[in-house]
């Protein structure tokens, strides 16, 4: 059962004002809306550019060896290193690990591959930098989620060193609108809807086959290695059958995956910092980091 708060966010969210905005009106609400909010002082928080690619170093103060590769959430087209700041830096200052957002290439300006492109650049300059695969752990915020899954993919089919761990949260995992809770919880998420994501599926597939799996994970082959994963999901998400069959298929090719399913919680509640449930789910992932400690 959800808390008072949790309720209070999903009805809040439900009769919140919907109008369509642009892409780039999108854009420009969110990076006003979270471009500012008080992400935990304690941290240091440094921008650079890799390879053209915006990102922000999150440094938890005595932090340890490990290093969380981040990807925002937004439909593969809103979102920057700053939208998920306050998020990023409760989950280094709670494990003691630094956490490396990435600002990757956004649809439909730059559609599939250049968002895994610049994964993956990010992913090989952690390594060039002396981080070893097995200090790093992947992590990921609704289409950031599918995007960090298509990453751990990439890697393997590119027979690359895969990170020791992954970490998806709401994940995005099949865009192509088909997962049973689309439908049967499209009136209980008021955190998301199908008509929200269906423009922005096209933005970023393009010309592509939404059943590919780099842009669809959950229709992957996961035989052979994979590493270790944490999955959240609200149980009332349009997502949360993605994140069941995900689970579920990796689970059958042998791998170690904890899929922890969130009562009332809508999609991506990590965001409400009020809602205790958001608290308990970074103690949560930061309790799972620390498994992963060398």
């Amino acid at each position: 059962m959800s808390s008072l708060q949790g309720n209070l966010i999903r009805w809040l969210m439900r009769v919140r004002p919907r109008v369509k905005l642009s892409i780039q009106k999108s854009r420009q609400l969110l990076d006003r809306a979270t471009k500012w909010m008080p992400a935990p002082k304690q941290n240091t928080y440094q921008q650079e550019i890799i390879h053209d690619i915006p990102v922000l170093w999150v440094t938890p103060p005595n932090h340890n060896q490990q290093v969380i590769l981040y990807f925002h959430g937004g439909a593969y087209i809103v979102g920057a290193i700053h939208s998920e700041r306050v998020i990023a830096g409760n989950i280094a200052l709670e494990s003691g690990a630094r956490v490396f957002i990435v600002g990757y290439r956004l649809a439909p300006e730059h559609p599939f591959p250049a968002g895994l492109d610049d994964a993956l650049t990010c992913y090989r300059h952690l390594i060039s930098i002396g981080i070893a695969p097995q200090q790093i752990i992947i992590c990921g915020m609704s289409a950031g989620g599918g995007l960090a899954t298509a990453l751990m993919l990439k890697l393997k089919m590119l027979g690359e060193s895969l990170p020791c761990a992954g970490i998806l949260l709401s994940p995005w995992l099949d865009l192509t609108g088909t997962s049973p809770s689309t439908t049967t919880n499209a009136k209980r998420d008021s955190g998301l809807s199908w008509r929200m994501l269906a423009p922005a599926v096209e933005a970023y597939a393009g010309d592509n086959d939404v059943r590919n799996p780099l842009i669809s994970p959950v229709f992957a082959d996961l035989s052979g290695d994979f590493p270790p994963l944490l999955i959240q999901v609200g149980d009332i998400e349009i997502l949360v059958d993605d994140s069941r069959q995900f689970a579920k298929n990796a689970q059958d090719a042998g791998h170690d995956v904890k899929l922890s399913i969130w009562s009332g919680m809508i999609h991506s509640w990590h965001m409400y910092g009020m809602v205790p449930e958001a608290r308990q789910a970074i103690h949560e992932i930061s309790n799972f980091i620390r498994q992963y400690q060398t």
